[in-house]
């Protein structure tokens, strides 16, 4: 669950779905992406990118996951503690990583 959940493993699994032969630049671009922790520009690089369906369902998986994640981050802050919308959060954030992890399976025939 933590590589949808915190935003620095969103950042490096988004990293991981460039595919291996990328282009020099678009794998240099990428870098400096990750290196300025540009989680949104990320996500907005990798959609103009020739990925394949399963790598690009992953991005729009961490994209559907980081608002609920950041929600999170400020419900946790919350007085009284809301337990019940955390909770709630966490369990959309588990669908998300269980369909993340379906999304690289291969298909069966």
């Amino acid at each position: 669950m933590k590589q949808l959940f915190y935003t620095p493993f969103r950042i490096l699994t988004l990293h991981a779905l460039l595919p291996d032969d990328a282009a020099a630049e678009a794998r240099q671009r990428a870098d400096q992406l990750v290196a300025a922790r540009d989680e949104e520009g990320l996500i907005a690089f990798l959609e103009q990118q020739r990925l394949p369906e399963a790598s690009r369902r992953r991005v729009q998986l961490v994209k559907q996951a980081r608002p609920i994640a950041l929600q999170v981050v400020e419900l946790w802050r919350a007085i009284p503690y809301p337990h019940d919308e955390v909770m709630r959060c966490y369990a959309e954030i588990r669908r998300l990583k269980d369909e993340f992890d379906r999304a690289s399976e291969p298909a069966l025939l």
